[in-house]
């Protein structure tokens, strides 16, 4: 039964204090004014509720329910991409296999190359969490970046267009870069490969790529040793086969710890049927995560040419 609790118009005693009424039971010329007295209430409370809960929404999502959900340039046009077609392709959105929840969209892709003899030895996507994506204008657009990295290269040009050329220059890009991955921003790269290869062969790559990196070799040579025999320890645990078109993963989190995720598609991978997710193990030490990704997007000699060039694209089409 519709109720509704008024204060008595009476004098201060016992005779004053909250009466609840039934609809039903007013009289008909009463019910209107009563009815928009609660309609009023009702809807204030509500939209004070709202205001409150959409800028105290936690921060590891939107701080506003009003902000748009991100999709990269490439997610917004189709739901997979061909990287080589020679293996399956690559979906454009992906959920983190380490915590199920975390949605990462696709910013990049190629194929890497075997530098003497130049033939494609896998194909990659490298992607970023969706809700991170916030943080790469408010780091490369910081007035420290801006004046000593990014703006000085020609000060007749624009901020975005001097962005274009640090975001490619071997150096600068490596500092930028640098601090993207300080701000804590997830990524998660996709590796497949286009011929049959084995877990040692991908733990000689992590580490080689870690080792040639020279901004952290040069800056934590200790931490970047320490990390690499985790590394080893890590894969140390798996020597099985890496077939061709099955799926590596590579998860960096927030406090930039690295996991190792193998996805074994059995013997029919074109299928797309993941028959069992194997959890390699995390890498603690921080500047691992560092000393990869900085191979994918910065420096003089990228992993893959390809990948860099779709991710600057992005980077600058979200600044």
């Amino acid at each position: 039964m519709f109720t509704k609790t008024f204060l008595r118009n009476a004098s201060s005693g016992i005779n004053r204090g909250f009466h609840t009424y039934s609809f039903k039971s007013m009289p008909s010329v009463a019910r209107k004014p009563a009815f928009l007295t609660g309609f009023i209430g009702a809807s204030i409370t509500t939209f004070a509720a709202y205001e409150s809960f959409k800028y105290y929404w936690p921060h590891s999502t939107y701080v506003s329910l009003e902000s748009p959900v991100y999709s990269s340039s490439i997610s917004n046009l189709e739901d997979t991409i061909v990287v080589d077609k020679s293996i399956n392709s690559f979906p454009t959105t992906l959920v983190s296999p380490e915590d199920g929840q975390t949605k990462f969209s696709l910013i990049g892709y190629g194929n890497r190359k075997v530098t003497f003899l130049q033939f494609s030895v896998y194909g990659l996507g490298i992607y970023i969490a969706n809700e991170d994506v916030a943080k790469i204008p408010e780091v490369l657009n910081s007035k420290y970046l801006s004046e000593v990295f990014i703006d000085k290269h020609d000060p007749s040009l624009s901020h975005a267009d001097n962005l274009a050329l640090a975001l490619k220059d071997p150096e600068t890009s490596e500092v930028l870069i640098n601090n993207l991955l300080d701000a804590n921003i997830r990524f998660l790269i996709r590796i497949v490969p286009l011929r049959d290869t084995d877990f040692n062969h991908l733990r000689d790559g992590f580490v080689k790529s870690c080792v040639r990196n020279r901004l952290v070799k040069s800056s934590a040579p200790d931490n970047l040793n320490s990390g690499i025999d985790e590394i080893r320890v890590i894969f140390k645990k798996y020597r099985s086969k890496c077939p061709k078109n099955h799926v590596f993963l590579v998860e960096t989190d927030k406090e930039g710890k690295t996991s190792f995720i193998y996805e074994n598609l059995g013997k029919h991978p074109e299928q797309k049927k993941v028959e069992e997710v194997v959890y390699l193990g995390t890498v603690q030490e921080t500047v691992i995560s560092k000393a990869l990704l900085l191979n994918y997007f910065a420096g003089a000699k990228p992993i893959s040419n390809d990948a860099r060039k779709k991710c600057i694209d992005e980077i600058l089409r979200v600044v």
